[in-house]
């Protein structure tokens, strides 16, 4: 295992990364004062944070939330130091527009200090892994974030994108010492597990990391050790949920799976694709539980598809981590743990514009140390940023105007305003466009993650 003895000094070169920082702050800065709520799942939040907050009805039971316990606990943490008080006791659907205004300012400064702590750990992790690489890699997280100006803070998934920076700042922490290896390794593991509570999909990474522990002393009983830590992290907000909610905090398991192919996704666009060749294949869209989803039989076997897919795909990366296992260290563990998660989104059945916040940023940390061009993965990441906030909120959706009753966003990939809506072909053929240059960016880490090999831990 290799052991660094360098000086921090001489591990983060922070003159290089001087201008990005400074885009980083200025462009965040803006964002967070200057940014309108367009498509805001802010007023969601305010809902959810008054009624637990301010009316003491209990999470799961009084109310349905779909989002984990460690989620719930976020949109509520701004409603705490929120100044409005709420006027009434019992709620109403017609939040107070200086309620909703406060707590949105609240939830956007709390989201806005952990983008600083994530571009920190980010630069950190940068830093130690590739020195050279520091400069395009915070260049790229900046200007992913800027491109995603319209979610990146009227979302949770930045709180998320902190939690996987530390776990990765960790894990790359304990491959570099051999006497707190098992400290790092066990803060990796708590961050990793409060990931998990946070939002579901980082779970998928959990098995190929943990055998990147084998490498250690006593890596089996590390292992366990880090298992059971990622467990009780994960669990504990759920069980202190249930003398409250029973049950009912165990719903919105069903709430995801239940959900049907989204139109945002590979799949949708591959339909959309087919129907440009093929005019007996015909693609609108529907209005599912909490996305707009592909509408008809199509998506429901789309959704099988993804399934599948997805379950394949993790079978293959453990037996690639076994062909492997004489290589298999924490390193590699990482890298096969990060790939997972990647695979997951892009071939998931649902692919939100916010989940790009977390994933493209992780990205740039999976492709440090290998991948060359590593300047041409930052300018594909930025245009995948770029053209999707270009389709989601800008042109996505159609609207008529108040007054005059015109049609508004002409180009929106969703025409019309019906139950179910039909697809602009331009506007499509721009997400096909985004969703392969993210397929092309997954074959090309899988790719290298495939043919890079390294020498066996001691040799």
């Amino acid at each position: 295992m290799a052991t660094s003895n360098a000086p921090d000094t001489a591990l983060f070169p922070l003159g290089k990364v001087a201008a990005p920082a400074i885009l980083f702050l200025l462009s965040r800065l803006a964002i967070l004062v200057w940014f309108p709520a367009i498509s805001s799942d802010t007023l969601t939040y305010c809902a959810y944070a008054i009624k637990g907050v301010d009316l003491g009805e209990v999470a799961y039971a009084d109310f349905a939330v779909e989002y984990p316990p460690i989620s719930y606990w976020a949109i509520c943490l701004p409603r705490l130091w929120s100044r409005t008080p709420y006027p009434y006791d019992h709620f109403k659907n017609e939040i107070p527009a200086a309620v909703f205004h406060d707590y949105r300012w609240s939830f956007r400064c709390t989201m806005f200090v952990a983008d600083a702590a994530a571009f920190a750990l980010f630069v950190l992790i940068a830093g130690r892994i590739r020195p050279m690489s520091l400069p395009w890699a915070a260049w790229g997280y900046a200007l992913v974030g800027l491109a995603l100006a319209p979610v990146v803070y009227d979302r949770l998934d930045v709180g998320l994108s902190m939690l996987l920076m530390l776990w990765a700042y960790a894990a790359v922490r304990a491959r570099e010492s051999c006497t707190r290896a098992f400290a790092w390794d066990a803060l990796a593991c708590a961050a990793l597990g409060l990931a998990i509570g946070f939002k579901w999909a980082p779970i998928v990474v959990t098995p190929y990391f943990l055998f990147g522990m084998l490498d250690s002393t006593g890596g089996w009983k590390r292992i366990f050790v880090g298992g059971a830590i990622i467990t009780l992290v994960a669990a504990l907000p759920f069980i202190a949920h249930l003398p409250g909610a029973g049950s009912g905090v165990w719903q919105l398991l069903a709430y995801h799976a239940q959900r049907a192919t989204e139109i945002e996704s590979v799949y949708a666009s591959a339909m959309m694709a087919l129907s440009a060749i093929n005019s007996d294949v015909v693609v609108q869209a529907e209005l599912g539980g909490g996305s707009w989803d592909l509408a008809g039989p199509w998506s429901e076997r789309l959704a099988q598809l993804s399934i599948g897919l997805l379950l394949l795909g993790y079978v293959a990366l453990a037996i690639l981590a076994w062909l492997r296992r004489r290589e298999l260290d924490r390193h590699l563990g990482l890298q096969l743990a990060g790939f997972a998660l990647l695979f997951t989104i892009t071939f998931s059945k649902v692919l939100s514009p916010q989940y790009l916040i977390w994933l493209l940023p992780l990205m740039l940390v999976l492709a440090l140390e290998d991948l060359r061009p590593y300047a041409l993965l930052v300018v594909i990441l930025v245009m995948i940023a770029f053209l999707t906030t270009w389709i989601f909120p800008f042109h996505f959706l159609q609207a008529r105007h108040p007054e005059t009753g015109q049609m508004l966003v002409p180009l929106a990939l969703l025409q019309g305003l019906d139950p179910a809506r039909s697809i602009h072909p331009v506007t499509a053929s721009v997400l096909g466009a985004r969703n392969l240059l993210l397929l092309g960016v997954t074959a090309w880490l899988g790719w290298r993650l495939l043919t890079t090999r390294r020498p066996a831990p001691g040799d």
